[in-house]
Parts: structure tokens; sequence; C-alpha cells
């Protein structure tokens, strides 16, 4: 019995929950004075869940522009008929590529992750303009996902920050 009295409060410390909880905190018990023993709110709980799932969201945009980016700049002759086609010079291959991986650079860092939003954001609908004025209208929303999905990152940083 004594086991299983300990089982529960240090389940509760490990997992980050526990049963005895009334309301929004923890009921008083004789293992709450413990110093390892942390006290923690559902709501609490729920904002880890949101600032992980945003961590998450971002790391997983970011990798898509790395792999854009490092594609462009590793490989530029692969990119370079097309950009030529466009209407652009050459050298604008490496500068997208920079300016791609620049900005999945800064959606990894919170405190400029909105600098990075727009970086990506103007950078994708500059790419959907291109398609569209190349008439490649299979090509248009591709861009068009990622400006959603980069906007909607900015925007949950920017109503979870307060800025």
């Amino acid at each position: 019995m004594i086991g299983l009295g300990l089982a529960v409060p240090l389940a509760a410390y490990f997992i980050g929950a526990s049963s005895n909880r009334v309301g929004r905190y923890y009921r008083p018990t004789r293992f709450d004075e413990a110093p390892f023993f942390k006290k923690v709110t559902v709501h609490e709980m729920a904002i880890n869940w949101k600032k992980i799932g945003m961590v998450i969201f971002a790391i997983v945009i970011a990798a898509f522009f790395i792999a854009a980016g490092l594609s462009k700049v590793m490989q530029p002759e692969d990119h370079t008929e097309s950009f030529v086609r466009w209407g652009y010079p050459a050298w604008f291959v490496y500068f997208t590529g920079v300016v791609e991986l620049c900005g999945a650079g800064l959606l990894l860092v919170p405190r400029v992750r909105l600098y990075g939003v727009m970086l990506l954001g103007v950078t994708m609908i500059a790419a959907a303009l291109t398609h569209f004025q190349a008439d490649e209208m299979a090509a248009v929303p591709v861009p068009l996902v990622l400006l959603v999905l980069v906007g909607a990152l900015g925007f949950f940083h920017w109503k979870r920050s307060g800025q």
C-alpha cells in the first residue's frame, strides 16, 4: 500500500498531471512540500503542447525551404534554364536559394520568426506571380500553398507571442 502511495505522486511528477486536482490547481498533499515537485496547471500544459506544435510546424516548413534553397545553391544548373526563361539573370538562382535558406533559418528562431515569415511570404508571392506570368498554371498552387502555411505559422506565432 505504501508503494502505491509513492507511485502515484511520482508518476504525476513525470507525466506532469495528477488526480489530486481541484479545478485548475493541485489539491495539497504531503508530497507537495518536496522541492522536486512542480505544480503545473492544465492551462500551462495546454500552452506547452501549443508551443511544441508550433516548433514542429516551424521545423517542417523550414525543412522544406532548406531543401529548396540547397537545391538552388548546390545544383544551380537544374534551375538556371527556368530562371532565364522567366526573364531573370542566371545569378538570381543563387540569390533565391540564399533567400530561402535565410528565411528557413529565421523560422527556426522564435524571436525573429516573423521576419522569416515576411521574407518567405514575399518570396512565395513572387514565385506564384512568376509562374502565373509564364503561363505555368500547374505550378502556381505550390507557392500559394506554401504562402498559406508560412502565413499560418506567422499568425499563430504572432497570436501566441502577443506582438
